[in-house]
């Protein structure tokens, strides 16, 4: 179920929040949070319902290894058990396939496995569960109900495609005072981060991808590409995969507000970042702090010297790559951006300073075109793409004026504009400062959020509206795959 289809803004949203506001008439906590887990998990089976098993099965086994670390029983190995049986589910679902091919194509084998389809979420659902098993191991976890436990992984605004969320940020939240009643104020600003994460996809990531697939298209063929066709197809590709999860984290975060839970922040205006290790710091960044606090700190981190510190920072982003697809293609990817970390801490021991715009426009440019590697379905369709980057082809694809135009309004944006978090921010604080103002009485000021909310509501009818009037179909999610 796409966060932007008329199922779920129509019907499967509004009837989870009404079951949810009734519940909450009688302060039946508990309640509310088994029908939060009832409604997670109907809305994972949508997609297909066999692999909801798998789902129920990994939280159980987890959760039975928690218990059996609380208990004392032999806490190490029953971690190491734990982890080992959540990486082998992993890897067969996600890379049997691609290790077959592999080597396959190193021995001159013909080895047949049967195909495989990938589980919606399990790397993010598996992730944050070996990030709550070794907190636990670290007795950072206190005692947590099997229904806290169920509904902190399969909370569905965050379950298919994150953010990945630590225990921390949300169990704490289930015992709140606050949790389980309807918040005004909540509401808008849920409604506020939904509309805006709709825009995003809608009428940014999922156009951008009608300019930058034909380019992407012609490089699959073989076809040379220009220089400014192949920056167009660069730069329009990273602005789409940056619109397209942006939004749907968006989303994900309004969505859990309407509930009165609040998600972590997942991008931090990822392209104004100076360096490449700011970048990952800005983007994707529950991923980026899983694999910082569990990889790279663990590996030594840049407690062990010069030569270890590079090493890990390779290690680190190699396995990142690998996270986010099998292939050989996401191997090199995050290869390449290890060694452009690698670059940066070297750089960095110079004490060169260069002023932000240039730091800014380098890092973006280095980052868009390695977005090629992502992109391209094979290693010989990103031939065509780095020779138009490097202007070593004879290439003669046009790109028209209004798709120029388009990538050029959408780089302001990422480049000059505020992030839509510090938008919410900053409305949650001059609203408050308004009705405070203008409201005195407690229900006039929900009434003032509540006339907001509906405002809201609207508006997003009409965004849907538009896109079902021009005949436009829902486009997945680009990190539905991973």
């Amino acid at each position: 179920m796409l966060f932007h289809s008329l199922a779920y803004l129509y019907l499967f949203l509004p009837v989870t929040l009404g079951g949810f506001f009734v519940l909450g008439i009688g302060n039946r906590q508990k309640q509310q949070i088994l029908w939060l887990i009832a409604a997670s998990l109907f809305f994972y089976a949508w997609w297909n319902p066999a692999y909801l098993a798998l789902l129920l099965f990994s939280i159980g086994f987890n959760f039975g290894a928690f218990r059996m670390m609380q208990r004392g029983w032999k806490r190490k190995k029953v971690l190491t058990l734990a982890i080992t049986i959540n990486l082998a589910l992993l890897a067969y679902f996600k890379y049997a396939n691609f290790f077959v091919h592999t080597l396959n194509k190193a021995l001159g084998t013909n080895w047949v496995l049967e195909s495989i389809v990938l589980p919606l979420a399990i790397s993010f659902f598996t992730f944050q569960q070996i990030s709550f098993l070794v907190d636990a191991y670290r007795g950072e976890v206190d005692d947590v109900s099997f229904t806290e436990y169920c509904l902190y992984v399969s909370f569905f605004p965050q379950l298919i495609a994150g953010p990945i969320v630590r225990h921390h940020q949300m169990i704490p939240q289930f015992r709140s005072a606050v949790f389980g009643r309807i918040n005004a104020h909540n509401v808008v600003m849920g409604m506020a981060l939904i509309a805006m994460g709709l825009c995003k996809k809608i009428i940014l990531a999922d156009a951008m991808g009608n300019v930058v697939d034909p380019l992407y298209a012609e490089a699959l063929a073989g076809n040379p590409l220009s220089f400014s066709a192949a920056w167009i197809a660069a730069i329009g590709f990273g602005l789409q995969i940056y619109f397209d999860f942006s939004g749907y984290t968006d989303m994900a975060i309004g969505s859990a507000r309407l509930f009165s839970l609040r998600l972590p922040e997942n991008f931090l205006s990822p392209y104004k970042s100076r360096s490449v290790q700011q970048f990952w710091q800005r983007w994707n960044v529950t991923l980026s702090s899983f694999l910082r606090d569990y990889l790279y700190i663990p590996l030594g981190g840049n407690r062990k010297g010069h030569v270890r510190t590079l090493l890990n920072l390779m290690v680190t982003m190699v396995l990142g790559g690998l996270w986010h697809g099998a292939g050989l293609l996401f191997l090199f990817w995050g290869g390449l951006h290890g060694l452009l970390l690698v670059l940066h801490y070297l750089w960095r021991k110079l004490k060169i300073q260069i002023p932000a715009p240039v730091a800014i426009f380098t890092t973006s440019a280095c980052v868009m075109a390695l977005w090629v590697f992502f992109r391209a379905e094979v290693f010989s369709a990103s031939i065509p793409l780095y020779k138009g980057l490097l202007g070593m082809s004879s290439g003669s694809t046009v790109i028209s004026l209004q798709h120029m135009i388009f990538v050029a309004a959408s780089l302001f944006i990422v480049w000059f504009l505020p992030s839509s978090s510090w938008l919410v921010s900053r409305a949650e604080n001059e609203m408050s400062m308004l009705q405070q103002k203008m409201f005195p009485p407690h229900f006039l000021r929900s009434l003032f959020f509540w006339g907001v909310g509906i405002t809201m509501a609207c508006l997003i009818a009409i965004v849907i509206f538009t896109v079902r009037l021009h005949g436009l179909k829902p486009v997945s999610f680009i990190y539905f795959q991973f």
